[in-house]
């Protein structure tokens, strides 16, 4: 290993990293086959599991379709209708009645053969119809759950549920003595109009035989089948020895899917999918013993080819490398003799040799760069001056042009003004490329391409003249060319920008005639820039172009009427931000979508803007502060911004707090107001129960009538503000009344029931006992 660390910088070391490099592809493609592998045995299991789902899925799903289906008959028949819902049990005229229900019963039992079997539960006279037969509750019920896990108060509080519609799972012992699970169908009719359950419709199906249709594909997959209910309860499946409850189907999210978990200690793979006509889920588990049994070989094949692969690349590697050095060796013994110790430890091999190859030619080239950077620093300021009107009358300016290598083909001149507006992008790639000093590679790619553009139709030279870049251009031929120049810089401003993500504006003078007429050029491009600055546009224009726009717009000034300031002001006031926007965009669009507004004049359009504002806020105390916490500095910034569209942005950005909060403002009134009417409200419906409890017609729909609303409607309403029904209310209050009835006076149950609001003794019976938990003769005899 010390033998090693010395060569840590040698070329040795680079090889053998590169030979590791290369041993350790096979043994990444081994690995990569391995978790191939897996997923395609993980495919394979997912596959028979989807498939085993299907299956059972679209069993079920068509025994559900055809339950509804038998519930929905039962539903419309029109003697059940009459039954369930008529005053025929209390007058004793119903058994005719039965009859025809058995009669229509054995009628669809013909139909549906399918199921094992099927009744209906009738509330009022407690009692089960069936095909061909009806009986009493408490016989029916031996007959469908003899020595079953369900008892006679569990199963009436399923088939007396209202609003009741979903699965449950029975067990019962048949006359052979076998054990039978069967799958419940409970479906409840609507209830009654005292809101009492009429009855259910039960349908019942064994659960062998849905089990019996998915066996081929379960010993297949070689896991377990469970259909869940709503909440996770297993209603049936194919481990026995199951859970009651599926822990793992609070994780089961969306229709369908797979999820690892743990089924009874053991680890697992869960897949479920959820069906499309109820509220059942199908799982199925498959354990991960028995999903990564087929791996075992491949794993250890792998493992033993990996190792195998590593110890002969490693034997392999330390003999190539001592075989590849020796040339090196040798060469590097003749060049060391005339370098110092220092810069051999510094470096490897090869790095050592193209150093002491490439030392004279860099000097050569560093003494050539240096005499070519003077010549340009010395051109850059022969072209400043020249702009500037700064000739020297000592030298004939001819043969400064001679020196410097510049030549104007004729007597006409022009100048390109061009300033870096947005250059983040080109820094942040810069920065990925590790350039060093990216500011100063900004002028040289525009000065390289602008010479490389102009230079196809013209003579142009660069120069760097007060934070900006020149080009001076001599015009080949002596035309109009004003609208070549412009096409020219256009090209020139996209090439960079595409190419570099580097944003310029770019100023085009007029064409003049002489060399003492560059100057004026350069003052044309300078006025145009000062305004393209400004207004913040990133783009070219030509002089011509920008003097013709700025006469015009001088005579007319800007367009910013009262009206239209007072339509923003509104705007702002009532919170409406989109409209607020839109009118402050028309009123720039207005303006700037010419580039013919004076520098002058675009300052005082900004001005008037930002009072418009400050008046805005003077009438909202609160948004002023809320103004100057999100903005402490926005007024000194807008004072000092010097761009239109700097102003533009932080105008719009301020303008959203305010319309923010007059907005939110708006919306707390309103929901105030809101709560205080419903507050009255409860109020009013509490103290219209406490003034005609007494009345035996009082009820939901009757207090909906007097408040001109829907009952359910007004229902919810008095729920969520009192959190109490507004049936239980009435009954909460009759209840007291007659409890004080019953301390202070002497009256009968009957009499002080009605006396309360009571017309049915057995509703007054039921209603007591519910809220106090005693009978009302209980009670008065206490008190």
């Amino acid at each position: 290993m010390r033998r090693l660390w010395q060569y840590r910088r040698s070329v040795v070391m680079t090889w053998l990293i590169s030979y590791m490099v290369v041993l350790f592809i096979p043994i990444v493609l081994s690995a990569a086959v391995y978790g191939q592998t897996e997923k395609t045995l993980e495919a394979q299991i997912r596959r028979g599991s989807d498939s085993l789902l299907d299956q059972m899925q679209g069993s079920v799903d068509n025994q559900v379709e055809s339950m509804k289906r038998l519930v929905a008959q039962v539903y419309a028949n029109v003697t059940v209708q009459n039954l369930f819902y008529s005053n025929k049990f209390s007058r004793g005229d119903y058994r005719y009645d039965l009859y025809e229900i058995t009669q229509d019963l054995k009628d669809l039992r013909a139909a549906y053969t399918t199921f094992d079997d099927f009744y209906i539960y009738w509330t009022q006279g407690d009692s089960v119809v069936m095909p061909y037969v009806y009986k009493e509750a408490d016989a029916a019920l031996d007959d469908f759950y003899h020595e079953g896990n369900l008892s006679l108060a569990e199963w009436k509080q399923q088939v007396r549920s209202i609003n009741q519609r979903g699965f449950l799972t029975s067990s019962r012992t048949s006359e052979t003595g076998e054990k039978q699970t069967f799958l419940n169908f409970i479906s409840s009719f609507p209830a009654d109009t005292d809101n009492q359950s009429a009855g259910s419709v039960v349908v019942m199906i064994n659960t062998e035989r849905l089990l019996s249709v998915i066996t081929g594909a379960r010993e297949f997959s070689g896991g377990h089948v469970l259909l869940l209910n709503e909440t996770g309860g297993v209603l049936m499946g194919s481990d026995v020895s199951g859970p009651e409850i599926l822990s793992e189907f609070s994780r089961f999210n969306g229709d369908s899917g797979s999820l690892s978990g743990t089924y009874q200690g053991e680890p697992s793979q869960f897949y479920y999918s959820r069906s499309a006509n109820s509220d059942l889920t199908y799982a199925t588990v498959v354990p991960d013993r028995v999903v990564w049994k087929e791996a075992a070989y491949v794993r250890n094949l792998t493992y033993s080819s990996i190792a195998f692969s590593l110890f002969g690349g490693i034997v392999l590697t330390f003999i190539f490398l001592r075989r590849n050095y020796k040339p090196i060796g040798k060469l590097m013994r003749v060049l060391s003799r005339q370098a110092d110790e220092g810069s051999k430890s510094q470096t490897n091999e090869f790095q050592f040799i193209e150093r002491a190859l490439s030392e004279t030619m860099d000097e050569k080239d560093r003494i050539h760069l240096r005499m070519k950077q003077q010549n340009n620093q010395l051109r850059a300021n022969f072209i400043a001056r020249l702009c500037k009107g700064r000739i020297e009358q000592q030298i004939p300016h001819e043969d400064a042009l001679t020196t410097f290598g510049i030549s104007f083909p004729t007597d006409q001149f022009a100048v390109l003004l061009f300033y870096l507006e947005e250059y983040k992008p080109f820094l942040e790639r810069m920065a990925e490329l590790q350039i060093s000093d990216p500011l100063k590679l900004m002028p040289f790619i525009v000065t390289n391409v602008t010479e490389e553009i102009i230079g196809q139709h013209h003579n142009g030279y660069m120069a760097e003249i007060d934070d900006m870049l020149a080009c001076l251009i001599g015009l080949r031929e002596e035309k109009d060319n004003a609208d070549q120049l412009q096409q020219l810089a256009e090209e020139t401003r996209q090439f960079i920008k595409t190419k570099f993500e580097i944003e310029l504006s770019i100023a085009v003078s007029g064409i003049h005639t002489s060399v003492s007429g560059i100057s004026e050029a350069y003052k044309e491009a300078l006025d145009v820039m000062e305004y393209k600055l400004v207004m913040g546009n990133r783009e070219t224009i030509d002089y011509e172009s920008w003097q013709r726009g700025h006469e015009a717009q001088s005579k007319s000034g800007y367009y910013y009427p009262l009206q239209m300031e007072q339509q923003l002001i509104n705007y702002v006031k009532v919170g409406d931000e989109d409209k607020a926007r839109r009118l402050l965009e028309e009123i720039m669009n207005r303006n700037f979508r010419q580039d013919s507004l004076s520098v002058e004049l675009a300052r005082c359009l900004m001005f008037d803007l930002v009072g418009t504002f400050i008046k805005t806020m003077e009438d909202g105390r609160h948004s002023e502060e809320t103004l100057q916490l999100n903005h402490p500095w926005a007024f000194d910034r807008l004072a000092g911004l010097k761009t239109v569209k700097d102003i533009h942005v932080q105008l719009e950005s301020m303008l959203q707090d305010v319309c923010t909060y007059y907005a939110a403002k708006f919306e707390t009134n309103k929901s105030r107001i809101r709560q205080e009417e419903l507050e009255e409200l409860t109020v009013s419906i509490k103290q219209f129960v406490l003034d005609h409890y007494d009345n035996v017609n009082l009820n939901i729909s009757l207090i909906g009538e007097t408040f001109s609303m829907k009952s359910t409607y007004l229902s919810k309403l008095f729920k969520d503000q009192s959190g109490e029904s507004l049936s239980d209310y009435m009954s909460r209050v009759r209840i007291e009344h007659v409890k004080r009835l019953l301390r202070e006076e002497k009256a009968t149950l009957q009499e002080v029931a009605g006396r309360c609001g009571f017309n049915d003794m057995n509703t007054f019976m039921r209603t007591f006992k519910k809220m106090e938990g005693i009978t009302p003769g209980q009670y008065k005899k206490l008190s």
